[in-house]
């Protein structure tokens, strides 16, 4: 790891930082990274990744009340999380 790693949700600014200097790094989705590569603003590191699948998880308020859509959603996600 990193001394000084940063953590940004967003690819845009991820993209900025990576621009500003070369000696940065980042994790990207492959379509993000494929279209900045394109463009030349980006080049893909062959590095292989243990596990291509994202972790996710439901956060919710303490004592809120879900949506409609939410509450149709949640049990739907688990369940994808459960299958083999």
């Amino acid at each position: 790891m990193p001394s000084n790693p940063v953590s940004i949700a967003s690819p845009l600014v991820t993209v900025t930082l990576l621009q500003q200097s070369a000696e940065l790094v980042s994790i990207l989705p492959s379509s993000v990274a494929k279209l900045f590569e394109a463009h030349g603003m980006l080049r893909i590191l062959p590095v292989p990744m243990k596990s291509k699948s994202q972790t996710y998880g439901i956060v919710t308020r303490k004592g809120g009340a879900l949506s409609p859509a939410a509450r149709q959603f949640a049990p739907m996600l688990r369940e994808k999380n459960r299958a083999p």
